[in-house]
């Protein structure tokens, strides 16, 4: 699969810069474009704000900065569960474009938080019909994670591309289709813009699904500066795409895989000294992380249970049931565990 997309996406920008008149200015004027998104992603509560700014250079030439901030709710980032996470992100372009036929250019974005950064450096190109628009991206990928595992990289450059299809019904109205191959994983999606009556607002709506059960359903509304135009005009005589969201969505997926890799990882219990049930146990050096579960009316003389630092580095669960260790007990989870741990 990824090698027919590596194979398909040089061909695909080939074809897609065929066309090489210049008839019409890349930039049509200095313009820029402010929108905000709020949904789900990977079962995550997700606001973004993201802005652009975009200007002619010469006659055939363009450049754009790109800008974006995003937050989630709480999730596990490589095997330790989080607060809320806030992402910054930076992106320029710098294009050949005539309107009427094609663009092509290089791009670049950077994503950064706490626990994760990744960034790109790729080819990117359009080509116009009447009604359509055929886009492709390629490049390199990077992702790095704070945290290391015995489970996956955490550290990992990989070749991506992307593709769509898009479509104006409506000179006011953008479907398009996306798919996507970043990090060994592959995500399909839907995007829908529409722009309203209100000069320069459009709302829009974005959905994904891809590899490890990453989702995501997001929905938000632009507005752009500038002069007065129909959505197709915009698109195509104005702002290049926005890619720091695609960066995320990698991260998102990167991240679904990651936790899947955690879940195989804990089926099985690697006990110290007594097991934790009724008495004083640890969990003793476990790779590839394990499940403790203490069940209701377990412990009822109360009883210690020590996870020391280094232990489970591959993350694990400590469930503790209703009714567990009515007597008292003591529960220490020491540095480094990587244990998640839920008291219902």
């Amino acid at each position: 699969m990824l090698s027919f997309m590596k194979i398909t996406a040089a061909f695909g920008i080939i074809f897609l810069t065929s066309a090489v008149s210049i008839a019409n200015p890349a930039v049509s004027e200095i313009n820029g474009k402010f929108g905000a998104m709020h949904g789900s992603m990977d079962s995550e509560s997700m606001t973004s704000l993201e802005g652009s700014i975009t200007w002619p250079i010469q006659e055939c030439f363009g450049m754009q900065l790109d800008g974006l901030y995003s937050t989630i709710g709480q999730r596990a980032y490589g095997y330790a569960r989080v607060d809320d996470i806030d992402f910054g992100g930076l992106g320029a372009h710098f294009f050949w474009r005539d309107s009427e036929t094609a663009m092509v250019g290089l791009e670049a974005g950077y994503v950064f938080s706490d626990p994760v950064d990744s960034w790109e450096l790729g080819i990117e190109a359009e080509r116009y019909f009447e009604w359509l628009t055929l886009g492709a991206k390629a490049g390199v990928a990077s992702i790095r994670f704070e945290s290391s595992s015995t489970l996956i990289e955490t550290d990992k450059d990989a070749f991506f591309c992307q593709f769509y299809l898009g479509a104006y019904p409506m000179d006011d109205l953008w479907i398009s289709l996306i798919a996507e191959n970043r990090f060994d994983n592959t995500f399909f999606g839907l995007e829908v813009e529409y722009e309203l009556p209100v000069a320069g607002l459009s709302i829009f709506a974005n959905a994904m699904k891809g590899d490890h059960g990453y989702d995501h359903a997001l929905i938000g509304m632009k507005y752009y500066f500038g002069e007065d135009k129909p959505l197709k005009n915009r698109h195509r005589e104005s702002d290049p795409k926005n890619h720091l969201h695609g960066i995320r969505y990698g991260i998102g997926t990167y991240q679904a895989e990651i936790h899947e890799q955690v879940v195989k990882s804990v089926s099985h219990v690697d006990s110290g000294t007594g097991a934790s049930i009724g008495g004083s146990g640890s969990i003793g050096g476990q790779p590839g992380g394990g499940t403790v579960v203490i069940g209701p009316g377990n412990s009822p003389g109360g009883g210690t249970l020590t996870i020391g630092p280094g232990n489970s580095p591959g993350g694990g669960t400590l469930t503790i049931g209703p009714g567990s260790s009515p007597g008292g007990g003591t529960l220490t989870i020491g540095p480094g565990s990587g244990f998640s741990f839920d008291i219902p």
